[in-house]
């Protein structure tokens, strides 16, 4: 319990504050000094101690990173551990507590920086309980949802809370969030209970063997977070990863399929967007003001060595342009350190088959290169804006862990992972880019330049329609500045109509040929390893029909949906690039007849089947409206078509067929 001092005798105020980079920091008390003034509460402390950051030892360190808004007890942002006590800063006066006044972060939301925690998961709660009563804004918004009184009652009382989380700082029953149960926090547990003033009742012999550094600089200085022209339901900043896999993943379809990938039962990975080279995706970057190397596009080695020789910089960096990452595992990143040692590098770049773990074993072959200036690198980190899809909006996903595979970081140390999300009304907010560059530990005069890279990327991002905006590494330089060092983006295929210059950038050359005759007549077809063509109508159906052919021993050469509307010029194309695979020995069509009445697909199956002279077995399962007449049709054809009844029994048909069994 706290014993306040008079303030006749006092002329100084004694503080024993908690210090942290980040959660993967070690964490160590600091002791301050500051003048007392009558009336002078918590915050107004904090802020002497930013104006003049000295240690109560005379020792420089960083200013002391904290969090309020509205200072008037209204938006409990300043929340911290006072003395032991869950209390709201702004309103604890000094008079009324007993020194050294000990300040800690709250111990049951993962830590960001110093005395500011993350209370995401308070915010998403009230969400998702919607908790507010909707009123009338500066116009009628009519007759409001049917509440009975108590529904109204309960939200009323929810809609009064301010998220300042002293409730469940304080309450038993309430488990600290598993973001921040990892052995660094436990460690900074102890660090502090062995730190805390023995007369508070604490156990002195958890001091025993521990060492705190005192007055020593921090690595990286930040600054208070004044937020008090900043829209309050932002506030905070979450851990974790966005979507448990690649942050660029597509609709479930593709998260289904890419997961049969990763898992060996399909073939080779899908292209559910539209990719472009480094080179373009630097020119947009450019163009936005994302700042990125001085670099020239190089399609032969005489080329190469000319952009060497005007970057006139002693290193420069090679990198082979194909729609594929973990270039520099496959040798595809080299480093010149002339102008003849780039043309050399070139000369062997250019035309090879560049094995990386995205191109599958085949490789893709490299027919240009970029050559860039070489940088004073400090720092490496990640930085990637996408979709989330659980919340619809775009979210910004940072790691300290950059020039790596995002995914070994989601998987080794997940807490590595930041991510703020942007609330489309207001777009990207500068202190959501102060709150990754504090979860990232970056230096003051660092901090302001991300900010202005990532408000940057995100206006890239959304006017060109992007999926995917992903710059790994981003660079922090000896000088402090940051730079794009790489930069990959995908669009949106539905957007293209209205992005011309975007879709100007399509290199036919780094798609799959059949893949790219598909798009012409709107078909989604992705090529796979096996030896049974697929043609559905449905992407669920189609999923199926692939996954029962697994169950019954075979194996889908494709992938391939037709949509709703199966008509004979689309059945036809279909046959055709499921035919231009020459691995295929069989081919399946499986059609539900809902949009289209199956007589009228049959008769389509029929044509496209004596147009393309059809050499394989086919085998058909039709479902739906007119199956019985759309199932005469196939009989009365005199094409060897084999029908099925039902999914199970076509995949073994198909597969026997495949074999030479049937």
């Amino acid at each position: 319990m706290d014993t306040p001092r008079g303030s006749a005798d006092r002329t100084q105020v004694r503080f024993r504050i908690w210090r942290q980079e980040s959660p993967d920091h070690e964490g160590r008390f600091e002791d301050f000094q500051v003048p007392f003034h009558k009336g002078a509460n918590v915050i107004s402390c904090l802020m002497q101690i930013q104006r003049h950051p000295v240690t109560a030892e005379g020792a420089v360190t960083t200013p002391v990173v904290w969090d309020s808004n509205c200072l008037e007890e209204v938006c409990g942002s300043c929340t911290m551990n006072i003395n032991g006590r869950a209390r709201m800063a702004c309103s604890s006066l000094v008079t009324k507590l007993s020194e050294p006044i000990v300040l800690e972060p709250l111990r049951k939301f993962p830590l960001v920086r110093d005395l500011i925690v993350s209370r995401q998961r308070m915010f998403d709660a009230l969400k998702q309980v919607k908790a507010w009563i909707n009123l009338d804004g500066t116009y009628n918004l009519g007759p409001g949802p049917r509440q009975s009184p108590k529904d109204q009652q309960k939200m009323y009382v929810l809609s009064t809370c301010m998220t300042c989380a002293c409730c469940l700082e304080a309450c038993p029953q309430v488990t600290k969030d598993a973001a921040v149960q990892h052995e660094s926090h436990r460690k900074d547990e102890r660090r502090r209970a062995a730190a805390r003033p023995d007369a508070r009742g604490w156990d002195p012999g958890l001091r025993q063997g521990t060492e705190l550094r005192r007055g020593v600089p921090q690595r990286n200085t930040a600054h208070h977070v004044d937020r008090r022209d900043e829209p309050r339901c932002h506030q905070a900043t979450d851990q974790g990863y966005l979507l448990g896999g690649r942050a660029d993943q597509g609709s479930f379809r593709t998260r289904v399929i890419q997961a049969k990938i990763q898992n060996g039962n399909l073939g080779r990975r899908p292209r559910p967007v539209m990719k472009i080279h480094e080179y373009q995706g630097k020119e947009i970057f450019r163009k936005y003001g994302v700042p990125v190397p001085r670099g020239f596009l190089a399609l032969t080695a005489e080329e190469a060595e000319n952009a060497a020789r005007t970057l006139a910089t002693p290193v420069v960096v090679v990198k082979a342009q194909i729609h594929a990452g973990g270039r520099g595992k496959g040798g595809g990143v080299k480093l010149a350190k002339s102008p003849a040692e780039a043309r050399e590098i070139a000369s062997k770049m250019i035309g090879m088959m560049l094995k990386t773990h995205q191109t599958g074993p085949e490789g893709q072959k490299v027919r240009q290169i970029y050559v860039e200036e070489g940088l004073p690198i400090a720092r490496e980190l990640y930085l990637a804006a996408t979709l989330d899809r659980v919340t619809s909006r775009v979210t910004f996903i940072a790691s300290s862990e950059g020039g790596v595979e995002i995914e070994e970081t989601a998987v080794k140390n997940p807490e590595m992972i930041l991510r703020q999300t942007v609330d489309p009304t207001v777009g990207f907010l500068d202190f959501q880019g102060r709150m990754l560059a504090y979860g990232l530990g970056l230096a003051s005069s660092t901090v302001n330049k991300f900010v202005e890279l990532c408000r940057a990327l995100y206006r890239a991002y959304v006017e060109t329609d992007a999926s995917l905006a992903e710059v790994n590494p981003l660079v922090v330089l000896k000088d402090g500045s940051v730079v794009a060092l790489d930069a990959k983006m995908n669009f949106d295929d539905n957007a293209l109509y209205r992005q011309k210059e975007i879709a100007a950038y399509r290199d036919i050359d780094e798609e799959d040929p059949i893949e790219a005759k598909a798009k012409e007549f709107d078909l989604s077809y992705i090529a796979l390893d096996g030896n049974i063509g697929c043609m559905v109508n449905g992407a669920g159906l189609a999923m199926a029909t692939m996954d029962t052919i697994k169950l019954v021993g075979g194996s889908p050469a494709n992938f391939l949906d037709v949509g709703g509307g199966a008509s004979k010029e689309k059945v036809t194309a279909a046959f055709k690039l499921i035919l231009a695979d020459e691995k295929v020995k069989a081919i399946l069509v499986n059609i539900f007849g809902g949009i289209m009445k199956c007589d009228v697909i049959a008769a389509g199956v029929v044509a496209a089947a004596r147009e393309v002279q059809l050499r394989v077995p086919l085998v058909v399962r039709l479902e739906g409206t007119n199956v019985e007449l759309g199932k005469q049709i196939l009989k009365q054809s005199g094409l060897p078509i084999i029908p099925a009844d039902n999914l199970r029994q076509a995949a073994e048909k198909a597969v026997a067929a495949a074999s030479g069994r049937s």
